[in-house]
């Protein structure tokens, strides 16, 4: 019996190797759901395999930026809105961004806006005394970071639910309003300079629908962003030729079923709720990660050509808190496994902070790509039926109408 345990206990190390070589050697342009064995290990080699090459050019480049900052606040000036920004990866990116002297603006679900803002200042003084090589650190990030005080100017916050499409309509009313205000902040106060679309879900409970009759994944992670977005295009609120659109997708939309083939294996039309609860919850997070960032590459590609900077990225594996919502004891156990195992915020987010403090590598450039996709650090191709420009057309218009009848299709769902 002990013989078998050990034998049990040492196949993973022995395994996993030859798997990476495997996937590594055999796996390139084939999709991962193509691949013999499991898709998402093949996902997993391939992020870690980025992660380990690079990860002394990302440090290296990190802590010259904040020894730059230190100097002169590198983002100062620059305004940023940010959802999902009160917890994982998001609290990276608002930590790294206020650090650089960005001014933020952070709608959250149910968050209380007073913590927000300390936790933010909070991440932002740890991130910059961990990059910073000097012997006085905590006096250096102090100035560079800002008193407390300065929070009330640089830090706004505001409530909003992503998953109800009234809740945002709320909050863009607040926005607009605030962003109108005569003299608030810097010259051009009522644009943006870039617009990160973070918040996301992943629900393996009971399926939940939302308020206008969506699953709570697809409204969230999908649904809520696209008119977030679509109410900043329209108001005039990003600046055509320079704000940067900053979409947080992930690896697991290459797992996904192609779109067509996931509405006709279900019986429904595109934006109806289907699923059988916790048995198919991470297929239906696969498939609104494929759909946004279809959705993300087509506005580029087409209808804002030019206009404005997409930037669809994978940020990887992250020790975030995206499985917080997963039943008892998977809560407790997935995310501390996450946290010994993964990147954590801090270091999985730099790849934004270096997109918006980027701007000539990563903003709006004649001959450039108006859409691009990014694997962690490096420029990448999405799933190829992302790109593909009659399926691009059709989630666009699909959009357009959900957002404008504001209702979900009939769906078919057997795991409430």
């Amino acid at each position: 019996m002990g013989i078998l345990l050990l034998s049990i206990l040492a196949l993973p190390p022995l395994v996993f190797p030859i798997y990476s070589w495997y996937v590594l050697k055999y796996g390139g342009g084939r999709e991962p759901f193509d691949i013999p064995l499991t898709g998402f290990f093949h996902l997993l080699v391939e992020d870690f395999d980025i992660i380990f090459k690079d990860r002394e050019g990302v440090d290296k480049w990190t802590r010259e930026f904040y020894d730059n900052a230190n100097t002169n606040r590198a983002l100062e000036g620059k305004r940023v809105l940010l959802t999902g920004s009160n917890k994982g990866f998001g609290s990276g990116i608002a930590g790294h961004l206020y650090a650089s002297g960005a001014t933020l603006y952070l709608p959250c679900r149910r968050c209380n806006q007073t913590e927000l803002r300390r936790l933010v200042r909070s991440n932002a003084l740890s991130y910059c005394e961990f990059y910073v090589s000097s012997n006085n650190k905590r006096d250096k990030c102090l100035k560079m970071v800002g008193p407390e005080e300065e929070t009330a100017t640089r830090l706004e916050t505001f409530d909003m639910d992503l998953s109800d499409l009234d809740s945002i309509d709320n909050f863009t009313q607040a926005l607009k309003a605030r962003m109108a205000t005569p003299g608030m902040f810097q010259t051009g106060y009522h644009q943006f300079d870039a617009f990160i679309s973070n918040a996301a879900l992943i629900s393996a409970g009971g399926i939940e629908i939302t308020k206008q009759g969506f699953e709570a994944m697809f409204a969230v992670n999908f649904v809520g962003a696209a008119r977030l977005l679509d109410f900043l295009i329209e108001n005039g609120l990003l600046k055509k030729g320079e704000s940067q659109i900053i979409s947080i997708t992930s690896q697991d939309h290459r797992l996904s079923l192609p779109i067509e083939e996931h509405l006709k294996a279900h019986g429904v039309t595109f934006g109806a709720p289907f699923g059988r609860g916790i048995s198919d919850a991470m297929p239906r997070y696969d498939y609104s990660k494929l759909v946004l960032t279809t959705y993300i590459m087509g506005l580029g590609m087409q209808d804002y050509a030019g206009d404005y900077a997409f930037l669809d990225i994978c940020p990887g594996p992250i020790a975030s808190e995206i499985a917080s919502n997963t039943p008892w004891p998977l809560n407790v156990i997935v995310p501390a496994g996450m946290r010994v195992v993964f990147p954590s915020p801090m270091v999985a987010s730099i790849p934004i902070l270096r997109m918006v403090a980027d701007g000539e590598a990563f903003g709006v450039k004649p001959g450039r790509p108006s859409a691009r996709h990014f694997q962690l650090t490096r420029e990448a191709s999405p799933r190829k039926d992302a790109l593909d420009p009659r399926l691009q057309r059709m989630v666009i218009d699909q959009t357009k109408l959900l957002l404008k009848t504001r209702k979900a299709p009939e769906g078919k769902v057997t795991g409430m």
